[in-house]
């Protein structure tokens, strides 16, 4: 399958997360927020 959406990917973007870093999705989601915990997640207007 061609992944077309890879070439909207800014540099530096990973193609595929590493699973073996992470023992669950919980581990996944709350590693990502402490490591952007200082970025605006959402804004509007």
């Amino acid at each position: 399958m061609e992944k077309v959406w890879l070439k909207s990917y800014p540099p530096g973007i990973a193609e595929e997360i590493n699973l073996d870093s992470f023992s669950s999705l919980k581990d996944l989601i709350e590693t990502c927020c402490e490591k952007y915990s200082d970025q605006t997640s959402f804004s509007n207007m």
